[in-house]
């Protein structure tokens, strides 16, 4: 709307520079003199005519400008990326205008979509004459059905005016089956008890769609402490950049849990550098299903002029089933332990209020996640952990030291640790052909 206020100042700033010749007027006023009297309907179509030749000129003049705003999405800049502002700049995606209003007069309007080989994006108003936009909810199951199925939600942002009345939203949802035209956009709003779904439907332009700037299988691996993680694919559009890899197949994943062992991915840290620079991230998720841990990750788009592409794997944090039975005996002073080559201190172990306390002192990530302890045979689990301080060191390692406490006493003690959770810092690189 700044944009077509803009123009409109600029248009009227022209029209007050425009200069009246000299005597005009006095022109104006002998040709009127000279006028013969006309019947009124002569002149009532004569005004009309003239009427309608200036509206035509006028609106001949504007009509590109009225074009290209008719293709663009209005209002969405506080919730596009440079990315999608450029797209939208140049006229790309779906204009719907399509609404739907609940029985308590709350209105969602479909502006528009964009579709790529990456996703569907969904550009919406959330309009409210209670100034409370910013408390509706259209509900987490939001979805789009199509013949192929459902397509969900996988995450969006909104941005309200300041009189809460509006609020624009943009959202992404999975991509659509190549066959699919026609969908169906359904949502909720709950109001007291009672729940109100609205939908809308509009058919996809195919000829709209903007596919993909890059498409690559990549099928390279990089080792890591237990297997490896695997880069299978990467897809670049208009709109962003998607990777996709395993950490397990399901085979592994099926010994693991025979054996009692093996471990889960709990974060992974991959950055995406084209032409020497970091692609900014925008998200990611990982699943264990019957196709084993797998994940994506997505960025923005690549740029245009692409030279060199590459796959960086930082760092990447596990939880590691183990099974270790550390004897202990009261008082006893840093004894040091190994978990999957990791340095666990045993500080002190003493008795404390009828309980049992054993300080551990590691590196900062390390974490050991289930934890028990065996008291005169007696398997007692963990109660609370106690944080005591946090050391640098002059190597610029961090360590971590806290208080493990059990509830009871006794004379045979045994720690048992059956999970460790720490991050490991792999910087390993692959790149991907782009030619």
């Amino acid at each position: 709307m700044r944009e077509i206020e803009e123009i409109l100042i600029n248009k009227r700033g022209e029209i007050d520079n425009l200069k009246v010749p000299e005597k005009l007027e006095e022109r104006l006023i002998n040709s009127l003199e000279n006028l013969k009297p006309r019947k009124k309907s002569k002149f009532n179509w004569k005004v009309k005519v003239a009427s309608f030749i200036i509206f035509t000129i006028f609106l001949g003049y504007n009509m590109d400008t009225l074009a290209f705003y008719g293709k663009r999405l209005m209002g969405y800049d506080g919730v596009m990326n440079g990315t999608l502002k450029k797209l939208n700049e140049a006229g790309k995606g779906q204009i719907i205008d399509k609404s739907y209003t609940f029985k308590n007069g709350v209105k969602v309007t479909l502006d528009g979509v964009m579709l790529d080989d990456n996703q569907l994006l969904l550009f919406y108003t959330i309009s409210s004459p209670k100034g409370d936009v910013d408390k509706i909810d259209l509900g987490a199951i939001t979805s789009l059905e199509g013949i192929g199925g459902s397509h969900y939600m996988k995450s969006g942002q909104g941005e309200a005016n300041e009189e809460r009345t509006q609020i624009k939203w943009k959202s992404e949802f999975e991509k659509p089956y190549f066959f699919e035209k026609k969908l169906k956009w359904s949502f909720n709003l709950m109001e007291g008890n009672n729940l109100e779904t609205g939908e809308i439907t509009f058919n996809l332009d195919k000829d709209k769609a903007m596919g993909h700037s890059l498409k690559k299988n990549i099928n390279k691996s990089i080792q890591i402490d237990q297997g490896e993680i695997t880069f299978k694919s990467i897809v670049a559009s208009p709109t962003s950049t998607r990777i996709e890899g395993s950490v397990q197949n399901i085979f592994g994943l099926a010994m693991d849990e025979i054996k009692g062992e093996g471990f889960r991915p709990t974060g992974i840290n991959i950055k995406l550098i084209a032409n020497g620079k970091e692609v900014e991230e925008q998200g990611g998720s990982m699943s264990t299903n019957y196709n084993g841990i797998t994940f994506s990750k997505e960025y923005d788009a690549l740029p245009q002029d692409l030279k060199t592409l590459e796959i960086k794997l930082v760092n990447m944090q596990t939880n590691n089933m183990v099974d270790e039975d550390i004897e202990l005996k009261d008082k006893e002073k840093d004894k040091t332990i190994k978990v999957l080559e990791k340095e666990v201190i045993i500080n002190d172990v003493y008795e404390d209020s009828g309980n049992t306390q054993v300080t551990i002192t590691t590196e900062e990530e390390i974490i050991l996640s289930k934890v028990y302890m065996m008291i005169d045979g007696k398997k007692v689990e963990l109660d609370k952990t106690t944080s005591i301080n946090h050391d640098k060191k002059l190597n610029g390692t961090i360590t971590h030291t806290r208080t493990l406490d059990f509830k009871g006493t006794g004379k045979e003690k045994k720690l048992l640790i059956k999970g460790i959770m720490y991050n490991k810092v792999y910087n390993q690189v692959i790149e991907v052909p782009v030619e």
